[in-house]
């Protein structure tokens, strides 16, 4: 009778909690979501903290960098880290000096400041470019789709890298040189994503809606269709922000970027191309933050393709 009489507990949770959750989930507003899904995203996160290291030390150089980034000292030349072993050392020269006496970490610091300058001018000089072909190209088609495209797939026909060469080779070097430079090589990319984005928007209910209602052409594609593309667009800045990084680095390298009296991390690999094979630290330090860099940007594209792709 004990056992006719026992009650039997619901193995389900009631219905109730799993509407509420849902409800909840639905009032969540795009920044909330945003917020969950990068703290359960330790990769995203990661990349998320370099980033903000990086704006850190560009912002406060002046204040973070022990030492100025253009000063030289023959007495202290070529020295090593200071927990190197093999050579000399000075405790107010944390990473070690170049062959001109000048800290290392001074000129890390500053060099992140106008490496995110010249990364973070040239995606926005290039975004807006290549975002407002791609509008016009998608939503008025005809002979000015073909015009435009026809124009990115010749830029794209190019290496980038070799077109930027050849681009500053022709202006000079200039930190606004640069910056052109830059984004002219990746307009294209924004303008092909962008019209495949407005293809796909010009053509539902809501846009043929607000078209019936007599809105205007340039109130459609600001107010209906520009706002739809805002996902994939953040996606390539993401990508194009390494690249930029990439592009300054390399040119910078060749002599043809940033004018070697300013600090940046591609003026110190170049600085260090004589000293390479006994001084091996000098080169090291601005490759391993040109990689962290790139490779933080690149996992913060991943996530925010992740974020905004409704089949995920």
């Amino acid at each position: 009778m004990a056992q006719e009489t026992t009650t039997l507990r619901d193995p389900v949770p009631p219905l109730a909690g799993s509407a509420d959750q849902t409800l909840a989930h639905s009032r969540e507003t795009l920044t909330q979501r945003a917020l969950r899904s990068l703290l359960a995203s330790k990769v995203a996160m990661f990349s998320f903290f370099v980033l903000f290291v990086l704006i850190i030390l560009a912002v406060f150089a002046p204040w973070i960098a022990p030492h100025p980034p253009g000063e030289m000292s023959l007495t202290n030349r070529r020295l090593f880290p200071i927990f190197s072993e093999t050579g000399r050392t000075n405790p107010a020269y944390l990473l070690g000096t170049d062959g001109l006496g000048r800290d290392i970490v001074s000129r890390m610091i500053y060099g992140a400041r106008m490496t995110l300058v010249v990364a973070f001018s040239s995606v926005i000089l290039g975004g807006f470019i290549g975002v407002m072909a791609g509008l016009l190209a998608g939503y008025f088609g005809k002979w000015i789709d073909a015009v435009i495209m026809r124009l990115a797939d010749l830029q794209l026909a190019f290496p980038s890298l070799l077109l930027g060469l050849v681009a500053m080779a022709l202006l000079g070097s200039g930190v606004v040189e640069l910056v052109i430079v830059i984004a002219l090589t990746q307009w294209a990319i924004y303008a092909r994503v962008v019209r495949s984005e407005v293809l796909k928007v010009k053509e539902l209910e809501f846009v043929q809606g607000a078209r019936a209602l007599g809105a205007g052409k340039w109130r459609i594609i600001f107010r209906h269709v520009f706002p739809n593309t805002v996902a994939s667009m953040l996606v390539v800045a993401s990508f194009s922000l390494a690249m930029a990084i990439y592009y300054e680095a390399a040119l910078s390298f060749f002599g043809l970027g940033v004018p070697p009296a300013i600090p940046t991390w591609g003026n110190m690999l170049a600085d260090a191309r004589d000293i390479i094979f006994r001084d091996f630290y000098a080169p090291l330090w601005p490759g391993v933050a040109i990689t962290i860099t790139v490779l933080a940007f690149n996992l913060i594209g991943d996530w925010i393709r992740d974020f905004f792709d409704v089949r995920i």
